[in-house]
């Protein structure tokens, strides 16, 4: 396992059930229900869209290692983030869920633009150090 994993915009349902879905369709201009559905069914066909391989909203999530979950407030895929927290911390994980304002599907993209972009970013950057170093250290070594 890793030390750690970074959800960005995660997309964990690809039967679309989430209430953002609907809530937040005219508030994301890169992705919404019906592009989520339509590339649900080209990647999927026929298979079962509540797959645990596929929708890991359905999966066992013990054992996983320490999350960072990072969605913009303004996210059509807002629901699959929120439940995603709410189940690996169900399952005994270590979660941080952050919540941008303002943002949108995959902000980080813009981060030429977008000073949140390159803080988003940075923050990925420092979860990932802080987790891998306290992993990789024996309890009681000083790591500084």
């Amino acid at each position: 396992m890793p030390g750690a994993a970074v959800c960005i915009s995660p997309w964990v349902d690809l039967a679309s059930t989430g209430e953002s879905y609907l809530s937040r369709q005219h508030l994301d201009p890169m992705i919404d229900r019906n592009l989520a559905e339509m590339l649900a069914q080209l990647y999927l066909q026929e298979h079962d869209r509540q797959m645990p391989a596929v929708s890991t909203i359905h999966a066992e999530l013990d054992g996983l290692p320490p999350l960072l979950i990072q969605v913009g407030e303004r996210e059509v895929l807002f629901s699959d983030a929120e439940r995603l927290a709410a189940r690996a911390r169900l399952a005994g994980v270590d979660v941080s869920f952050e919540e941008w304002p303002g943002m949108v599907h995959v902000w980080h993209l813009y981060y030429p633009l977008l000073t949140a972009g390159r803080r988003a970013i940075h923050r990925v950057g420092d979860f990932v150090r802080e987790k891998i170093v306290r992993h990789a250290v024996p309890a009681g070594v000083n790591h500084a």
